[in-house]
């Protein structure tokens, strides 16, 4: 907080008073009140003082002719004759005096206007100042840094200076109000899309969850050193089991931001936000993620702090003192084709499982072609608001040209919307949710893009890896437009148990195989198979669209088989996989020999070590902790892969 201006106009009038009683006492002193020469009656002594009241020598000769009365009298008259002493006759001490004593008084007065015309900061803004020079020391990227110098940090020569957007993380620091966070919006930069128009399309476009989070997640909570890690927001088995984060988040420390009060209070009337009367902004993160900071000028995505970076040993395998996500991106080479805010991609048409091993070297040349459009879309519940959501919103969900969450329950803030189906909100009824969003996306965003990726909150994405090889693909087809082809690209899986579940109630072809891309590792379909889709969607027969259950993902790939659209083997050259169905680390260590499942759904076989993933991979799945997700994202777009201690890099 800073010292308000009406606290400093209260305190004036007394300091005023006090200083004029202190001219006052030092004109009684002048008079001769307390004479120091002589007796009390004595007017010489008084006289010679000549304190800045007093008069001069020929008061003193008036009174050696006065007659002798009684001392009070003497004191009584000698004051009148004072009082009509001609001016001349005068000292010139009195009135410079008091000349001085009204010009002091104009001078305080002067000092505490201009005192209440400038706020100074008070102690704990001090403190506040120090714990953010402890920030810009901890945080990722100089790139950050340079963002935060452009938003308002200016530094003389002598290295001090003062931050322009202190006042609003200073608020953010002490609040956790949304009214807050949707004040009026930083709009110094002349190519702020922050402006009123649209700010009047969307309020929450710029919005970001408090900044309080600062302090927290660098070991300071409350101003005071904790002994936090983010190793601390981990379960040690959710890598390998699948396990959820605690519910909602409420009882994982601070420092992990995944407690629903970080995500802010909600300020919004639920009712107001469905699927009749709200059609969600879902270029919002885009938007943001373009202009580099929010609407009051802090980066985003947000800064990471450097300890993501360091190594996150949680395996099943409890003598592992590896990271194993780490060395996975490290020796399969696994990086981001370009930054974020790319909009354009270089695309190697020749890198497919498939095309000709005698292709010649100068066919092999890359082309820089522009990025295509993909909309982003996340099934979710609304306990995930505040632990998947966010942190896909704070890492790499503005990769996509549009993002939206379909919950449970609405929030314009990240966006996300609740869309009725048929049946129970629940995981056996994936279906009719599933089904419920290609309808809902067809109504409204078809025409605006290019490709639709769908998938879980679980899943990890890497964006322009995606449009990398979506643009790849579609090159090597003859450049086609997805507009006109169907495209069903993902992790393919060939379910023999399902197929003949499936053949046995005569809802599949006898001859058929069924193929499928998991829903895991997130399905992406072609403007033109959507279209395709759409028309069908409905249909009982062939698309099972009154099915309640949890294979979405299969009963998607029905219905297109049936419409003729057949699922694409996404591998690269070398057959190495770029949608991954569990987490980096699991894939490089996976035992390739071993008999389960996943061997049988993949009957072209597996691959490990160094060829498990595509250099250009695009997904993971099973990432289920919020932590996790900061963390591959800050080895992936933070963090240089030269050493074991990942030392910060800029990107």
């Amino acid at each position: 907080m800073r010292m308000h201006h009406v606290d400093c106009l209260l305190a004036a009038p007394f300091i005023i008073i006090v200083l004029f009683f202190f001219f006052l006492f030092g004109c009684h002193h002048g008079l001769g009140g307390r004479p120091r020469e002589g007796r009390e009656g004595d007017w010489s002594g008084a006289a010679r003082e000549g304190g800045p009241c007093s008069t001069t020598g020929t008061h003193s000769q008036l009174a050696a002719s006065a007659p002798q009365l009684p001392l009070n009298q003497q004191t009584t008259i000698a004051r009148t004759m004072a009082r009509a002493v001609p001016l001349r006759q005068r000292s010139l001490r009195p009135a410079i005096h008091g000349v001085v004593g009204l010009l002091s008084m104009v001078w305080l007065c002067t000092t505490i206007y201009l005192f209440t015309s400038v706020s100074l900061p008070t102690s704990s803004e001090y403190d506040s100042k120090t714990n953010i020079d402890i920030i810009d020391n901890m945080i990722l990227s100089d790139t950050s840094r340079t963002l935060r110098q452009q938003q308002g940090t200016h530094h003389d020569n002598n290295g001090s200076g003062t931050d322009k957007s202190k006042d609003t993380m200073n608020t953010e620091m002490t609040t956790v109000s949304n009214h807050t966070m949707l004040a009026t919006p930083n709009q110094k930069d002349d190519d702020s899309p922050y402006t009123t128009d649209a700010l009047r399309r969307n309020p929450y476009l710029g919005w970001q969850p408090p900044q309080q989070h600062l302090m927290q997640q660098l070991n300071f909570i409350n101003g005071t050193a904790t002994n936090f890690s983010w190793v601390d927001c981990l379960s040690s088995t959710a890598e390998y089991t699948g396990k959820a984060p605690d519910k909602d988040g409420s009882n994982q420390p601070l420092g992990c931001l995944e407690r629903p009060s970080q995500l802010g209070n909600v300020s919004f009337s639920v009712e107001k936000f469905n699927e009749t009367s709200w059609i969600p902004d879902i270029t919002m993160l885009r938007t943001m993620l373009m202009h580099g900071r929010d609407r009051d000028g802090h980066p985003y995505p947000a800064q990471l702090p450097k300890e993501l970076c360091r190594d996150f040993i949680i395996s099943s395998d409890q003598n592992s003192t590896i990271d194993e996500d780490k060395r996975c991106f490290r020796e399969a080479n696994i990086k981001p084709t370009r930054p974020l805010n790319a909009s354009t991609v270089t695309i190697s048409p020749w890198n497919h499982f498939g095309v000709s091993h005698n292709i010649s070297d100068e066919n092999k040349t890359s082309i820089t072609v522009p990025a295509p459009k993909v909309l982003c879309l996340i099934y979710t519940v609304q306990n995930s608001h505040s632990t998947s959501i966010r942190a896909i919103r704070d890492t790499w969900g503005g990769g996509c040209d549009g993002f939206l969450a379909f919950s449970s329950s609405p929030d314009p803030r990240l966006p996300a919307i609740a869309l009725q189906h048929e049946g129970p909100e629940s995981y056996d009824n994936m279906w009719q949710k599933v089904r419920s969003i290609w309808k809902y996306v067809g109504a409204h965003y078809l025409d605006e893009f290019d490709w639709f990726f769908i998938g879980g909150d679980d899943m990890f994405v890497l964006p322009n890896n995606l449009r990398t090889y979506l643009a790849s693909l579609a090159y090597k087809d003859g450049n086609a437009d997805p507009r006109l082809k169907e495209y069903y690209v993902g992790r393919r899986f060939h379910s023999k148990e399902m197929e003949q579940k499936l053949k046995k109630k005569q809802k599949f072809p006898k001859n058929a195989k069924l193929y499928f891309n998991t829903g895991g590792s997130g399905y992406t379909l072609s403007h033109a198979t959507l279209r395709k889709f759409l028309t069908v969607v409905d249909d009982v027969e062939h698309c099972s669209s009154n099915e309640k259950t949890s294979v979405e993902d299969v009963m998607m790939a029905k219905c297109l088989h049936h419409l003729g659209i057949r699922v694409t083997d996404s591998r690269d050259r070398q057959g190495r996989e770029r949608f991954h169905m569990f987490m980096p680390g699991r894939l490089y260590n996976w035992n390739i020999t071993e008999k389960n499942w996943y061997h049988r759904f993949n009957p072209w076989g597996l691959k490990n070590k160094a060829d498990c993933c595509a250099p250009d991979t695009v997904s993971f799945h099973y990432v289920k902790q919020p932590a996790m997700v900061r963390h591959l994202h800050a080895l992936l777009y933070h963090c240089s892969s030269s050493d074991s201690t990942y030392a910060e890099t800029a990107h």
